[in-house]
C-alpha cells in the first residue's frame, strides 16, 4: 500500500516540476509573443524588426546567460526588459528558450530520421527472400 502511495505521490510531483510557472506563459505572452509569436516563429512585426525567424533556432547555440542578457539589456531592435520584469522573471524566459530551442532540436532530428527511414523502406518495398526460410 505504501509503495502504491509513493508512486502516486512521485507521478504527481513530477507533473508538477514539468509544467512551467505561470509567470513565464504570462511574461510570453505579454512581452514576447507579440514579435516571437506563440510558438517562437516571428510574427508580421517580428520580420518587420528583423526578429529571428525562429527564436528556438537562433538561440540553440546560446547559453542560457547569453539569452539572459539579451533578454535583460535589449539586442538591435529588440528593446530591453531590465525595467519591466525581474531578474527571476527574465531568468525563467531565458531557461524556457534555452529548453525550447533542445525539444526543438530533438523533434527536428526526429523527423529527419523519420523521413530516411521512409526513404529507406520505399526503396524496399520488396524484400529478397531470406535463406532458410526467413
Amino acid at each position: 500500500m505504501r509503495i502504491i502511495l509513493l508512486t502516486a505521490f512521485l507521478l504527481l510531483s513530477m507533473g508538477a516540476y514539468a509544467e512551467e510557472p505561470k509567470s513565464v506563459l504570462y511574461n510570453w505572452t505579454k512581452h514576447c509573443k507579440k514579435c516571437h509569436g506563440e510558438d517562437g516563429v516571428a510574427t508580421k512585426i517580428g520580420v518587420r524588426l528583423k526578429s529571428p525567424e525562429n527564436i528556438y533556432d537562433a538561440m540553440k547555440e546560446k547559453s542560457i546567460e547569453e539569452i539572459f542578457q539579451s533578454i535583460r539589456d535589449g539586442k538591435k531592435k529588440m528593446p530591453s526588459f531590465k525595467k519591466k520584469l525581474t531578474e527571476q522573471e527574465i531568468r525563467e524566459l531565458a531557461i524556457h528558450i534555452e529548453y525550447s530551442s533542445l525539444v526543438k532540436g530533438v523533434l527536428d532530428k526526429r523527423e529527419r530520421v523519420k523521413k530516411e527511414l521512409n526513404d529507406i523502406q520505399d526503396d524496399y518495398k520488396i524484400l529478397p527472400e531470406c535463406e532458410n526460410g526467413l
